[in-house]
């Protein structure tokens, strides 16, 4: 191929776009910037999910870094604002139900999966565990808050009391 072909650039990192709007960036081209299409799919997501605005200002942030630094090629755009959605939910540590988000989402269950698998490791995203209030809203049974809790205590308790006793 020639030293200014298409082909040899995106090796080097030189793909330059210029988008309709005008701007201009470096090897992106599957993803227009995060605008309106992008912002009111987040905002309809978080409508659904009942996020909040922090959650929503951080998604869109994902947003605009996953159209920089991640090449997701099967992923639509809804999966992507999708992804973008869950990640700022857990870093924000609010409760968030995948199915909620999923159902707006046309792509499937593995190529959902994979986004979000490739979101958190390009973007070096540390996600917080979740919480047992949080898995009970994710799980729908939130009546069993409670006895999760105490079981929890009762298990660091003897799983504590095993490793003194190990000592």
């Amino acid at each position: 191929l020639l030293a200014g072909s298409w082909h040899s650039r995106i090796q080097t990192g030189q793909n330059r776009a210029v988008h309709g709007d005008g701007d201009e960036r470096v090897g992106v081209t599957s993803w227009p910037r995060c605008g309106a299409m992008a912002e009111a799919q987040v905002r309809a997501l978080a409508l659904r999910t009942g996020s909040g605005d922090a959650a929503v200002g951080k998604a869109l942030e994902l947003v605009r870094l996953v159209r920089q630094r991640v090449a997701l090629p099967d992923a639509s755009e809804a999966c992507r604002a999708a992804v973008a959605l869950e990640v700022a939910c857990r870093i924000r540590s609010e409760p968030f139900s995948r199915a909620s988000l999923r159902a707006g989402v046309p792509d499937s269950d593995k190529v959902y999966r994979r986004t979000l698998l490739k979101v958190t490791s390009v973007l070096d995203v540390k996600v917080n565990s979740a919480t047992v209030s949080q898995l009970a809203v994710r799980l729908g049974c939130t009546s069993l808050e409670g006895p999760a809790l105490e079981l929890l205590r009762l298990y660091e308790e003897r799983h504590v009391q095993r490793l003194d006793a190990s000592k």
